[in-house]
């Protein structure tokens, strides 16, 4: 058993290899074997990785193992959040109309009360 250090082209990383040779009995050819041990630091130090190359891949929901009645209670919270939301958004629209309400009742006594004033200067 060797050990094989191969330059990622991507990053630069250089990957170190545990390899074995060996000859497949149904062809009858040389065959390797690589394992990865880790990755070589600034100083040629190994340090280990989890024996897999690439990105860690989020986990799916496996969809055999979850239950049907596990899946009805995450879709019955989902809509209960979901309802609470809604609920908090057309609170808060209620709310803006009644302040937009407000402000447009405001602006009219203003425009009223400025048009009395510049009449009152108007006829003197």
């Amino acid at each position: 058993m060797g050990e094989v250090h191969c330059r990622d082209p991507r990053s630069g990383i250089i990957y170190v290899y545990s390899s074995e040779s060996y000859v497949d009995p149904e062809t009858n050819t040389r065959k390797t074997r690589r394992k990865l041990i880790g990755k070589l630091d600034e100083n040629g130090n190994v340090v280990p990785t989890k024996g897999t190359p690439g990105r860690n891949k989020k986990r799916a929901v496996d969809k055999k193992t979850a239950s049907d009645s596990d899946l009805d209670a995450v879709i019955k919270e989902l809509t209960e959040l979901y309802e609470q939301r809604l609920k908090a958004q057309l609170d808060r629209i209620t709310s803006l109309e009644n302040t937009i309400r407000e402000l447009t009742r405001e602006k009219k006594n203003l425009v009223d009360s400025m048009d009395r004033v510049l009449a009152k200067y108007r006829t003197d």
